[in-house]
């Protein structure tokens, strides 16, 4: 598989988990935000693929993510995506719970995170 598809599949991954998130928000949060933080997870794994050709098989991809674009997308973002990815591996475990804002705002940061990496991809 080529980089380009390679890229092409992360974010079709990407746009699938996020809209799992946009469909199940309301009655269970937490797997919600789960399927958010997974979208951002593959989208910026996408822009890693297209910038480096490298295979990242990792969850925690924050800190690459913003060696590679902190200038380009924004400190501040890269920071936000670092500590919502932080979340990625806790709520996954039973007993951990996010709450329906929680789980609103990290929906919202990956649906601008997601549109953010689709116009990177696209230049």
């Amino acid at each position: 598989m080529g980089k380009n598809e390679r890229v092409s599949d992360y974010m079709k991954n990407a746009r699938s988990w996020l809209r799992a998130s946009e469909l199940s928000i309301e009655e269970t949060p937490s797997p919600a935000a789960y399927d958010a933080l997974h979208a951002m997870e593959l989208a910026s794994k996408a822009c890693l693929v297209q910038k480096t050709g490298g295979e990242y098989k990792v969850h925690n991809i924050a800190g690459e993510f913003g060696k590679h674009y902190r200038e380009k997308i924004g400190r501040e973002i890269c920071e936000e995506l670092n500590k919502k990815l932080a979340k990625y591996s806790i709520i996954r475990y039973p007993g951990t719970k996010v709450t329906k804002k929680e789980a609103q705002e990290i929906l919202r940061f990956a649906q601008e995170f997601i549109e953010k990496c689709s116009k990177i991809l696209e230049k």
